[in-house]
């Protein structure tokens, strides 16, 4: 099931633009904590280099100014040669009621030959930063939460999930949900249905606790023939490690009065009274059912 990558092939190669969020950070008496989020957004730049490729002949001369489509706040002009530039900025967050988010991407613009997005813009939430005094899980919240949004800006946006076209047969994982009649997402959502595809980190709402999974990965390679992804370094999935019945999980509903025939993915009602607290699926943390799910479960 590893995809392989080819000559034809080379590590996808993206520069986070930091310039206006270090003068962002500093305009706000935040400047003691740049260097903490950069290395943040290195680590993560390194995680998706290990996972994703892009056919050779991608690399752009990009040019950044006054985006329209995001209404940067970038002054002057720099220009860079890469396959993505994400410009990195802060937002306040709270004037939307949504002050809990960890960050939010945008794209930007668009290759209208390849339907590759190639400029993106993140924006960290200034009421909620990263810090490295945080305890270990909220620091792998907010490092998912990066390679999320990353993951947002070159395959998991509307436009791509609005035009998905007939499934290679390759993408077996895929493929087998679409085949069973189910939709891989949420209604008006650029997120996985968390019943479908569960503890993954394109879920809506993210712990610390997701796992990067194969389909993220099919679904980069559905949007795009120019991106190949490596799945042999990938985590192990635990949600579907032992299902042998794949119709049955997909269309299973918890009954309320009875234990989860899927305890390391789903809690029942019964579950969460007689089970708050057990170990999350791949054993590394403490853990609970708080999130309800459309299939009478939760997660």
């Amino acid at each position: 099931e590893t995809q392989d990558s080819g000559n034809d092939f080379t590590n996808i190669d993206i520069v986070w633009e930091v310039g206006i969020f270090k003068a962002q950070m500093k305009k706000e008496g935040k400047g003691h904590m740049v260097d903490g989020i950069v290395n943040l957004i290195s680590t993560a730049n390194s995680i998706i280099r290990q996972f994703i490729k892009i056919k050779k002949g991608n690399r752009k001369t990009i040019l950044l100014n006054k985006e329209k489509n995001c209404k940067l706040d970038f002054q002057g002009e720099a220009t860079y040669s890469a396959n993505v530039v994400i410009v990195v900025g802060i937002k306040d967050f709270k004037s939307k009621g949504i002050s809990n988010v960890l960050g939010s991407a945008t794209v930007c613009r668009t290759d209208s030959v390849t339907n590759h997005n190639y400029i993106g813009v993140f924006n960290f939430n200034s009421n909620n930063l990263y810090s490295e005094g945080m305890n270990e899980l909220d620091k792998m919240n907010f490092l998912l939460t990066v390679v999320h949004e990353f993951f947002h800006v070159i395959a998991f946006s509307q436009r791509m999930i609005e035009n998905i076209g007939p499934i290679d047969p390759r993408l077996l994982h895929l493929k087998r949900i679409l085949d069973s009649g189910k939709k891989l997402f949420l209604p008006k959502s650029t997120h996985f249905s968390q019943h479908l595809i569960p503890a993954e980190l394109m879920n809506e709402k993210t712990s610390g606790l997701e796992v990067l999974s194969i389909f993220t990965l099919e679904f980069i390679e559905l949007t795009s023939g120019i991106f190949k992804t490596n799945s042999s370094k990938l985590p192990n999935y635990y949600a579907y490690e032992n299902i042998e019945n794949y119709n049955h999980f997909l269309n299973y509903k918890c009954e309320s009065d009875k234990p989860s025939e899927y305890r390391s993915v789903f809690c029942s009602k019964l579950d969460e009274k007689t089970r708050p607290t057990f170990c999350s699926g791949d054993f590394m943390f403490k853990s609970q059912c708080n999130q309800p799910l459309e299939n009478n479960c939760s997660e």
